[in-house]
C-alpha cells in the first residue's frame, strides 16, 4: 500500500498509546553470494551446556569442530555428521527474486521448476558446556578461531534477543547488525526467533543467502527458531524441509519432544518453550498434550520466569485488509486451545510474530486486561522485503499497550526472580547510545502481578 492508502486506512493513527513515528519505506533485498570453504555458519540452541554447529560447504570437508577455553591448550574435537539434499524449486515463487529479478531464476520459465540440490551440511554437537562461558571453535580448513559465549547456568540472569520475520533486506541487516552489537558488548546471551526465516517462499537458493546473511551473528550466539508460515506455506510444499536441515531443534530428548517444531530448554532464571502454529494444537493433539506435559516440569525455584513463543499472535490490532495484513482471526482457534492453559500455569510473557509491526499489550486473557495474564509481545518487525503491516485498527483496545509500524528488535532481560526489563529498540534509532529504547517496561512475574497497583503502566 502507498503512505497515503496506508494512512488513509488508519496505518498511522496517534494516540496516547500509539508511536508517533513514520516509518520509511521497505529497503531493497539482498543476495550474498558464496564463499570458499565452511559457509552459513550458524550455532542452533538454547542450553547452557551444549549447542549445535551448523555449516554448509560446497565440497566435503572433516565434519568436525575443535573447541578451547579462549586462547587455551584445552582443544577437543567433536564429531559431527553431513548430509545433502534436493528440493524442487518453484521458479514463480514469490520470495523477491522472481521476474523481473531473472538472474536469481535460472530455471525456464516455460517448465515447471527445476531441482535444487543443496550443497553440503555439516552438523556437529557440542555438549558438556560450563553455562555462561566463552570459547573459541575452529572449523575445518579454517586458520582462526571463532567466538561464542554459551546461555547463563541456569539460576543466574539471562538476557534474550528477540526478533522474527526476519527475511533478507537492507533492513534485516540493520536489526542483525543492532543486534550483534549487544552481543559483542555481552549485553544478549541467547536469541529467540519465533518463525518466519529466510522468506525464500520456493525459491531454494535463497536459503543459502540467507544463512550468509545471518552468519556474522548466529555464528557468535545460540539461536532458537520456531516455524511460520514462509517456511511452511511459503516454501509451498506443504514441508518443512529447508527450515528442518538448517535451523530445526536437535536436543529433542531434553525436552521430552519428538519435534522441532515444539520443544522447551532452560537457560539462566527461563524456562522457554516454543509451540508450532501451523502443527495441530487442539485439545488431545500430540503437540497440546506435549505442552500440558512439559509445564508440569517448570519449577518456579529453578527458572522463575515461564517464556512461551510461537509464530501467529493471540493478540493484534492489526486488520486483515485484501492483499495484504493479517488479524487476530488467525490465532484465534489456537488461542481458544491454549490461553487458559497459559494462564492456569502462570505463563509470564508470550512471544510472537507474523504481523509486520511491533505490538505489546498489558497482561491480558479472554480479550479483556487481566492483572495475572501473559503480556504478549509481537516482534513480526525483523525487517523482511513485504514491510511493515498496514493498518490497524484505529479503536485501540484497552489491552493493547504500545504499537508501531517499524522495523527493530526486543531485548529480553530476567536480572532476577520479580521483574523482568522489555526493550524494543528501533532500527532508525541510534544503537550507539543502548540506555535510551523506543519502549521499554519493567514487567513483574504473573504470580505477583495483582499485588501491584501500578501495573506496566
Amino acid at each position: 500500500m502507498s503512505d497515503d492508502e496506508c494512512q488513509s486506512a488508519g496505518g498511522q493513527c496517534k494516540s496516547n498509546r500509539t508511536s508517533h513515528f513514520v516509518r520509511g519505506e521497505p529497503s531493497e533485498l539482498v543476495w550474498l553470494e558464496a564463499s570458499e570453504g565452511a559457509e552459513q555458519v550458524h550455532l542452533v540452541g538454547g542450553y547452557p551446556d551444549e549447542v549445535s554447529v551448523i555449516w554448509m560447504s560446497s565440497k566435503p570437508m572433516p565434519v568436525e569442530v575443535t573447541v578451547r577455553t579462549p586462547g587455551g591448550k584445552d582443544e577437543k574435537v567433536y564429531k559431527g555428521k553431513r548430509e545433502t539434499y534436493t528440493y524442487h524449486n518453484n521458479p514463480g515463487g514469490g520470495n523477491g527474486w522472481a521476474p523481473p529479478h531473472p538472474e536469481f531464476q535460472p530455471c525456464p520459465p516455460d517448465k515447471k521448476g527445476c531441482i535444487y540440490t543443496s550443497d553440503i551440511l555439516h552438523i556437529v554437537d557440542i555438549k558438556n558446556l560450563a553455562g555462561g562461558t566463552s570459547y573459541e571453535y575452529r572449523l575445518p580448513g579454517e586458520d582462526s578461531w571463532r567466538k561464542f559465549k554459551t546461555p547463563p547456568a541456569v539460576g543466574q540472569p539471562i538476557t534474550f534477543g528477540v526478533t522474527a520475520d526476519l527475511g533478507q533486506t537492507r533492513d534485516s541487516q540493520r536489526t542483525l547488525e543492532h543486534m550483534k552489537q549487544l552481543a559483542d558488548k555481552g549485553e544478549m546471551d541467547s536469541v529467540l526467533l519465533p518463525g518466519d526465516v529466510a522468506y525464500a517462499d520456493g525459491w531454494a537458493p535463497s536459503w543459502d543467502s540467507f544463512g550468509r546473511v545471518v552468519e556474522p551473528l548466529m555464528s557468535t550466539i545460540p539461536t532458537a527458531l520456531g516455524g511460520g508460515d514462509h517456511e511452511f506455506d511459503g516454501d509451498g510444499t506443504g514441508s518443512w524441509t529447508h527450515f528442518e536441515k538448517r535451523f530445526g531443534w536437535r536436543s529433542k530428548a531434553r525436552s521430552d519432544s519428538d519435534s522441532f517444531l515444539w520443544y522447551s530448554f532452560e537457560a539462566g532464571l527461563a524456562h522457554v518453550t516454543m509451540l508450532c502454529s501451523f502443527c495441530d494444537f487442539a485439545e488431545g493433539s500430540y503437540q497440546h498434550d506435549w505442552l500440558l506435559k512439559d509445564l508440569k516440569t517448570v519449577d518456579r525455584s529453578r527458572t522463575p520466569w515461564l517464556i512461551v513463543a510461537f509464530h501467529i499472535p493471540f493478540y493484534t490490532t492489526s486488520v486483515a485488509h485484501p492483499g495484504a495484513g493479517h488479524s487476530m482471526d488467525e490465532g484465534h482457534a489456537m488461542r481458544l486451545a491454549m490461553e487458559k492453559v497459559l494462564l492456569d500455569n502462570q505463563v509470564d510473557i508470550v512471544l510472537d510474530g507474523h504481523i509486520h509491526m511491533y505490538e505489546r499489550t498489558y497482561p491480558v486473557f479472554d480479550l479483556a486486561k487481566r492483572c495475572d495474564g501473559p503480556v504478549h509481545i509481537m516482534v513480526g518487525d525483523g525487517g523482511n522485503r513485504e514491510g511493515p503491516a498496514c493498518p490497524w485498527n484505529q479503536t485501540q483496545p484497552e489491552w493493547s499497550a504500545f504499537r508501531e509500524f517499524s522495523f527493530g528488535h526486543g531485548v529480553l532481560s530476567l536480572p532476577d526472580a520479580t521483574h523482568a526489563v522489555w526493550r524494543w529498540h528501533r532500527n532508525q534509532d541510534n544503537m550507539k547510545e543502548m540506555g535510551k529504547a523506543a519502549d521499554e517496561v519493567k514487567i513483574p512475574r504473573a504470580s505477583d502481578r495483582c499485588s501491584q497497583e501500578a501495573l506496566l503502566l
